[in-house]
């Protein structure tokens, strides 16, 4: 069985640096054309197999914590590359079945962090407790947000364009959080686990406000 493990890390390993290495370029080249749709599909793939792998290891190591990690990573990326497929779609009834299974278990699999969160911080491990709850949170809020707008939603001609940039730029926060929690062992943990998260939301911030501009509804 080992082999098998050995196998999945090394697939992990790669899909998790093509991942590391194209999302800058499909950040820099033109928003919207085909080198960016090209980078973006590439990249997109190559985190459903981190995710894929990840989940299989996990579940051979019992990992719990990997497990939801690399659910709530990859939820990230799936939702901003799934609201390019459904940009008119914006009440709960014209969803498809893949993008409501998405949400309910992203909703599910954070508050499932959460739990673990709360466990592990109580028996002793504070830094990894904090860091559990700081993702279950923000998993949580999202699940929380994309509910509300589906039974309320509000018409924002570029809401599409919001979600996708907080989507992909989140997913890959969630792998360069990863790369360092794997590789930057002369970091605090609490630097290599929220670092890219005090840095990255900022950046979400600045793409959307540049590219998508202030809110504007359908008359």
């Amino acid at each position: 069985m080992e082999k098998y493990h050995t196998y999945f890390l090394s697939i992990h390993i790669a899909a998790g640096t093509i991942s590391l290495v194209l999302a800058p370029i499909a950040m820099i080249v033109k928003k919207g054309g085909s080198a960016h749709r090209l980078w973006g599909k590439i990249y997109f793939w190559s985190m459903a197999v981190v995710a894929l792998t990840a989940i299989i290891m996990s579940v051979y190591h019992h990992i719990p914590f990997l497990l939801m990690v690399a659910i709530f990573s990859f939820y990230s990326a799936f939702a901003g590359y799934r609201i390019l497929y459904r940009k008119k779609a914006v009440h709960w009834k014209e969803l498809k079945i893949l993008d409501k299974a998405g949400t309910v278990l992203n909703g599910l699999f954070s508050a499932a962090l959460c739990v673990y969160g709360m466990l592990v911080w109580k028996s002793g491990e504070t830094a990894l407790g904090i860091i559990s709850l700081v993702f279950a949170g923000i998993g949580m809020r999202t699940a929380f947000l994309e509910f509300r707008s589906y039974f309320r939603p509000v018409h924002d001609l570029k809401g599409w364009l919001r979600a996708h940039i907080g989507g992909m730029v989140g997913s890959y926060i969630a792998a360069v959080t990863a790369f360092l929690v794997n590789t930057g062992f002369f970091l605090p943990d609490l630097v290599r686990w929220l670092g890219p998260t005090v840095i990255g939301v900022p950046l979400i911030v600045w793409f959307t406000r540049k590219y998508v501009g202030p809110k504007k509804q359908q008359a």
